[in-house]
């Protein structure tokens, strides 16, 4: 399988959405997902979930960060519940 909200190599006419470029917000199977790698010679591109990506940042962040002792994140609406 692929990670968990990745997408492996997809048509990029099956994906809605304007751009197609690494970064660009697209849907696909009714998610808004974002592309990961974009479209190569075959037409084809990956994706990861969007709620993914905001995750990710916050992981990175958190990291780096030597001040923030606690953080909260419920009733946020992260997700799809």
């Amino acid at each position: 399988g692929f990670p968990l909200g990745t997408t492996g190599w997809i048509t990029a006419s099956e994906v809605e959405g304007e751009s197609k470029v690494v970064g660009a917000k697209v849907v696909y199977q009714g998610r808004e997902m974002v592309v990961s790698k974009g479209v190569d010679s075959d037409g084809d591109l990956k994706l990861v979930d969007a709620v993914q990506t905001g995750v990710l940042a916050i992981a990175k962040a958190l990291e780096v960060n030597g001040v923030l002792t606690t953080l909260n994140l419920g009733r946020n609406k992260i997700g799809d519940e």
